[in-house]
């Protein structure tokens, strides 16, 4: 047997070497860890599309085509909505917000919230993105409603303008 001599300096840079690949290789993972839990904190499912309802059917607004009706329940209490929006009316359109209703099996409205139709140009298609509180309506939605969203008339003016009336 031959007596192998190791260089103690060689060995030394070796080791030091292997020891900062496996840090740099722990903070790698733990960084990907980090980042896939931060999204997996908005969305706890994939989103949910429940066959044999009118979800899925195509919805006219405004000569707009909206599809693909997709709610996704989120860990912090929001439900998400997603719809495909197709601009086949031969003009670009602007943002809009619109009311969003949505409907049991039977047409009843049982919830609402609003939603934004980005600017789209003829021929063109983009998402609808709405967020709203979830309270379990996600599992009892059959279809959805697309109205134009109006502004709530103001009260108060109304009031002092009645006011103003009554005091001639």
């Amino acid at each position: 047997m031959k007596n192998t001599k190791v260089n103690i300096n060689k060995l030394g840079i070796i080791i030091a070497i292997v020891v900062i690949a496996i840090i740099i290789i722990s903070i790698v993972i733990a960084k990907g860890k980090n980042n896939s839990e931060e999204i997996g904190d908005n969305i706890t499912q994939e989103p949910t599309v429940i066959e044999g309802r009118k979800l899925a059917e195509a919805k006219k607004y405004k000569g707009l085509e909206i599809s693909n009706v997709k709610f996704t329940v989120k860990k912090d209490g929001m439900t998400g909505l997603t719809a495909d929006v197709d601009n086949n009316t031969g003009v670009d359109t602007e943002g809009q917000y619109i009311n969003i209703y949505v409907l049991d099996e039977n047409g009843k409205r049982i919830t609402d919230f609003t939603g934004f139709i980005d600017p789209i140009k003829t021929g063109e298609s983009t998402i609808i993105y709405a967020d709203f509180l979830t309270n379990g309506i996600e599992e009892e939605a059959y279809d959805i409603e697309i109205t134009e969203k109006r502004e709530e008339p103001d009260t108060d003016n109304e009031n002092i303008e009645d006011n103003n009336n009554t005091a001639k």
